[in-house]
């Protein structure tokens, strides 16, 4: 079978990291000088092999190849065999991590923007989204100490968005006075950061709702929901992680120096691609500031007393 092109799919309903990067290069495929030629694993692999078997041998040659979010540098090929060979340290390649891998696995072929980038840039776009943007979380505790007045919160929260106690019929009550104190004493909190609270009746629910950074996407099936962000956000990321790649084509054209290369530059000059992520920047800065407003109009400042 040959060796085949592809876009990747795009379901266009996931929230989940590889969703997100699903659609962020298959944006990226008609940007690029040519498109990703692919074959697959016909063996399993092991994450510390140095060969590896491809279902066909076409068109496959030495170099970098990407098997999910993985690289690999392969130094040899044999094409009666299709065995792939690997340099002794080619395997997890310009910082991936070596995994094993099935048959039947996607195998891309030097690779014009690989998987391990675009999720690199989306975890980026991530920790650059606070103060901006938080997510958030809430947590729950008995206020079951008459002498206690500095409650432990868990690791990471930024900023206390409200403070409320639940009374003997079930209803919340707001709290009207807490502080959030960080750098506290281990007697105190564990986490090192703790919440003041007074004017809460002893023996009731208290609960803390609160904003933190956003956590970074850990696997392929991590999801902004699971990470207390609004699925509203996808689109965010998309524009943003685009204006990050999109400038490392330019980059990437300055080292092609032959007749090919001037004949591939006539329909994308040089800095086109430059040019288009400052319109996809201008486009994330737009968003980001809808979601902001949506945010804050959600979560308004609340007006409290400290102690």
């Amino acid at each position: 079978m040959p060796i085949a092109i592809v876009t990747p799919a795009v379901s266009g309903l996931g929230d989940d990291l590889g969703s997100l990067i699903d659609e962020i290069l298959s944006n990226l495929q008609g940007y690029t000088a040519s498109p990703d030629q692919v074959t697959f694993l016909s063996q399993d692999v092991t994450a510390d092999a140095l060969t590896f078997k491809v279902d066909d041998s076409a068109g496959v040659s030495s170099g970098l190849m990407e098997i999910g979010n993985e690289l690999i540098w392969a130094t040899g090929f044999d094409e009666a065999s299709a065995n792939v060979t690997v340099l002794p340290r080619g395997r997890g390649w310009r910082g991936t991590h070596a995994a094993p891998h099935l048959a039947g696995d996607t195998v891309v072929l030097s690779p014009a923007v690989p998987r391990s980038v675009v999720t690199r840039e989306i975890n980026n776009q991530l920790n650059s989204l606070y103060p901006s943007l938080f997510a958030v979380g809430t947590y729950e505790f008995t206020h079951d100490d008459p002498l206690k007045i500095a409650w432990s919160v868990p690791v990471g929260v930024e900023i206390v968005l409200d403070v409320r106690y639940q009374d003997f019929l079930g209803n919340w009550q707001r709290v009207k006075a807490w502080e959030l104190e960080y750098s506290s004493d281990a007697a105190v909190s564990t986490t090192g950061v703790s919440v003041r609270i007074s004017n809460v009746p002893i023996g009731f629910k208290v609960q803390i709702v609160y904003g933190t950074r956003p956590p970074v996407f850990s696997d392929e099936t991590s999801s902004l929901s699971s990470a207390g962000l609004s699925p509203g956000v996808k689109d965010l990321l998309v524009f943003g992680c685009m204006a990050r790649i999109m400038p490392m084509l330019d980059v990437a054209r300055l080292s092609v120096q032959h007749v090919a290369a001037d004949e591939l530059a006539t329909p994308r000059p040089l800095g086109s691609a430059s040019a288009l992520a400052d319109k996809f920047w201008k486009q994330y800065q737009q968003r980001l500031a809808e979601e902001r407003r949506i945010l804050n109009d959600r979560y308004p400042a609340r007006i409290h007393w400290t102690r």
